[in-house]
């Protein structure tokens, strides 16, 4: 029997385990009815606890290690497919020089680092022009005071 055969047969006796302790839980809440006579408290009870013997397995089952492990197979199993189409799509934009979605993305990451670079670049230059500008008002004040004590000297 080889590994795969293996798994597959230990799957099937989990469930056919799980079915068992389940069936015969449900089973031992329904023999209480045949010995007492049916009323509706009864019935209720025996309900409640079948509900409840088969929460407790289903539980214990899908928190189980055989059956986390199949879903994390089958959740990869279900998306390398779709991966390896893409790659292949990609291969063949590129061959036939067309851009693809990771192309774009790049030359989208590349304006916005440009588009940030040149905010950085304007904001130091208007930065500089407004200390030139102070420095050219004081300059403009000083000579205008400079005019005015040489008008007065006259």
């Amino acid at each position: 029997m080889s590994d795969k055969d293996r798994k597959v047969s230990d799957g099937l006796g989990d469930w056919m385990r799980l079915w068992c302790e389940t069936t015969s839980r449900t089973m031992e809440a329904f023999g209480s009815l045949a010995t007492n006579p049916v009323a509706p408290e009864a019935c209720r009870e025996t309900r409640s606890r079948m509900f409840q013997a088969w929460s407790d397995y289903w539980e214990q089952y899908l928190r189980s290690t055989p059956f986390l492990e199949a879903q994390k197979q089958f959740g990869k199993a279900a998306t390398e497919p779709r991966k390896q189409i893409h790659d292949v799509l990609g291969q063949f934009y590129h061959e036939l020089q067309l851009a693809t979605a990771e192309d774009i993305d790049q030359v989208m990451r590349a304006l916005r680092r440009l588009a940030e670079d040149a905010a950085e670049q304007h904001e130091a230059m208007a930065a500089r022009l407004n200390e030139m500008a102070a420095r050219l008002d004081a300059l403009a004040a000083s000579v205008e005071g400079a005019a005015q004590g040489r008008a007065q000297t006259t």
